[in-house]
């Protein structure tokens, strides 16, 4: 990597943070993402961040079951890793 992309690089996580990591997807083509722990600009820790990216849905539309319950335990912080696909497949 040249030093002016390493320059840009660091810029980047010093003034907007880290970027949002694919960590798996779910039989339904929900995409989702975690944002790890890191530090702000003014020294302030930001706790790691786990969202999903929903397939063809608005916010309102959410419904009781629209994610399987092994990622929304992800999600809530309920298990420390993400779900793999054999488990997916398996529940």
């Amino acid at each position: 990597m040249s030093r002016a992309w390493q320059a840009l690089r660091a810029l980047r996580l010093r003034f907007v943070g880290p970027a949002k990591e694919l960590v798996g997807t779910d039989q339904f083509g929900n995409k989702y993402y975690r944002v790890p722990k890191h530090e702000s600009r003014a020294g302030q820790i930001i706790p790691e961040r786990r969202f999903v990216e929903a397939v063809n849905r608005e916010a309102y539309q959410y419904q009781i079951g629209d994610f399987p319950a092994e990622w929304e335990a992800w999600i809530r912080k309920k298990r420390e890793d993400p779900p793999t696909i054999e488990r997916s497949v398996l529940l």
